[in-house]
């Protein structure tokens, strides 16, 4: 790395790789300016710097080198690049990790040059369109659409949707509904994240035999209610269980207290989605438990 373009290409290399690997739809990185602005010092040690035919300070040449546009080395365009004069900023793409539907896994994607796109708009205004490849089976590829605006790529869209495992401890036959509500909270939905929590613990419920013999006994023409049903679930359960762990009955009413007064509480759906997973995480600990032979 010898120019501060270099390093500018190689800060939005890193921060393409955390947008697609960490981050979730909707959700934004920042460009790492200090990183940028340690490196210049070491290459132009003063406050001023000789740029072509003129002197500027250090801070303004930085600021006008991040301000061109970027433009990905997907090795389809590199004789525009050439022309361009050090007039725009180009970056390699990242080989990056996500969770691949068809290995159920997240092992590396890499990038697919011919399937890319850039959308150029005004004042730092740009539109990336990407596709990445599985490296393990190679079946399905998700193209993605990053929007920079300044020193920020935003997630901005996603084909197919992300896709969230969710983890084992959770009934598989109702796994959807657990993952979509994650899903839904990175997004900033958090409001129907907190319903589809509500709709697992509830379609769960109604899987235990016990339940679904209350619920069969129930009056005919009417259903049982949220909170009934928890009460019998308790009944349920484990002494230790009860006592030691979180409650889906307390869950349950917290999220039905939330989604009356249509509050998008970020907290509370941290917390009862933590609850959840310590929950039957104590479940299967207990089953674990039950099943090894004794001696």
């Amino acid at each position: 790395m010898n120019s501060l373009q270099d390093k500018i290409a190689c800060e939005v290399n890193v921060a393409l790789l955390r947008l697609l690997s960490e981050k979730h739809l909707y959700q934004s990185v920042q460009l790492d300016v200090d990183a940028i602005n340690a490196f210049a010092k070491t290459i132009t040690p003063g406050l001023q710097v000789a740029v072509g035919t003129r002197v500027t300070t250090r801070s303004n040449w930085i600021d006008e080198e991040i301000s061109k546009q970027w433009f990905p080395n997907d090795g389809s365009n590199n004789a525009a690049f050439a022309s361009a004069g050090g007039s725009i900023i180009v970056f390699d793409l990242p080989t990056v990790e996500t969770h691949c539907k068809v290995c159920k896994a997240a092992p590396p994607f890499n990038p697919v040059p011919d399937d890319n796109r850039t959308l150029n708009g005004e004042n730092q205004n740009q539109w990336f369109y990407l596709s990445y490849l599985c490296q393990k089976c190679k079946k399905i590829p998700i193209r993605v659409l990053v929007r920079r605006k300044g020193n920020t790529l935003t997630l901005a869209g996603r084909d197919p949707i992300e896709s969230i495992p969710a983890p084992k401890c959770i009934p598989e036959e109702f796994s959807e509904y657990f993952a979509d509500a994650q899903i839904l909270r990175n997004a900033g939905k958090t409001l129907a994240g907190l319903f589809l929590l509500r709709v697992f613990i509830e379609q769960f419920w109604r899987t235990i035999p016990e339940i679904k013999e209350f619920i069969q006994r129930y009056a005919e023409g009417k259903r049982p209610s949220g909170d009934e049903l928890g009460e019998r679930y308790q009944k349920t359960l484990r002494t230790e269980i009860k006592e030691s762990f979180p409650s889906l009955r307390r869950i349950y009413q917290e999220l039905s207290d939330a989604l009356h007064a249509a509050k998008a509480d970020e907290e509370l759906f941290e917390r009862c989605h933590a609850d959840i997973l310590t929950h039957f995480d104590a479940i299967k600990m207990y089953e674990r438990a039950t099943r090894r032979p004794s001696g």
